[in-house]
């Protein structure tokens, strides 16, 4: 198993792509609670 440094740095690159895939959701979801809205 890669432990330490390895596994943390692969680790972060999956984090990092996960964070900007969620913050997209939330924008894409933000985006369409505001068009319910004003319809």
């Amino acid at each position: 198993m890669a432990r330490g440094r390895e596994k943390d740095r692969k680790v972060r690159k999956k984090h990092r792509k996960n964070v900007q895939r969620v913050k997209a959701l939330a924008k894409a979801r933000r985006a369409a609670a505001k068009k319910v809205k004003r319809g």
